[in-house]
């Protein structure tokens, strides 16, 4: 049996383009009409092999749900970084950070 996951509610004006699924990585593409992407991924902590992420020296921190999470902007995109006890997700795209927090936070409704 496949397990089901809550994915990111799309944003206005977004529709997913693309969704890939392991045992190891899940990842969503969203697009809009003008082409703009927004990427999710969520990887397992636990036996998953977690990259690095290369972040810039400004960093933000924040919360999603009750997860300390950061933001930053590199490389002409936003992106969200948090985990919960199982996960480490990751939304970046060429967004505002509200709009990233929305997807996050659609995750624990």
């Amino acid at each position: 049996t496949e397990l089901e996951f809550n994915i990111p509610v799309s944003p206005v004006n977004y529709s997913k383009s693309n969704e890939y699924r392991t045992t190891t990585l899940h990842t969503v593409e969203y697009k809009d009409a003008v082409g703009r992407v927004i990427y999710y991924e969520r990887i397992p902590i636990n036996g998953g092999v977690l990259t690095k992420i290369d972040t810039p020296d400004n960093i933000n921190s924040c919360k999603v749900h009750q997860w300390e999470a950061i933001w930053f902007e590199k490389d002409g995109h936003t992106h969200l970084v948090w985990a919960d006890s199982l996960y480490r997700y990751i939304l970046k795209g060429d967004c505002e950070t509200g709009t990233l927090m929305k997807m996050a936070e659609s995750l624990y409704k």
